[in-house]
């Protein structure tokens, strides 16, 4: 029986058919919009926002 350990949890799963595993993340921010060095700033910003929200306590 496959279990994905985690400190404050185990997580059973099951493997059906082939090909890469999909990796469900709540609450997961997406930026898709690389726009370059001049937002780099704002990239930062947002990246920093959700990791503070995000990381446990």
């Amino acid at each position: 029986m496959p279990v994905f350990t985690r400190p404050d949890a185990e997580i059973y799963y099951e493997v059906h058919g082939s090909g890469y595993p999909l990796l469900l993340a709540p609450n997961l921010e997406i930026q898709k919009d690389w726009r370059g060095p001049t937002h780099l700033a704002e990239s930062i910003r947002r990246v920093t926002d959700f990791l503070t929200r995000n990381t446990p306590s």
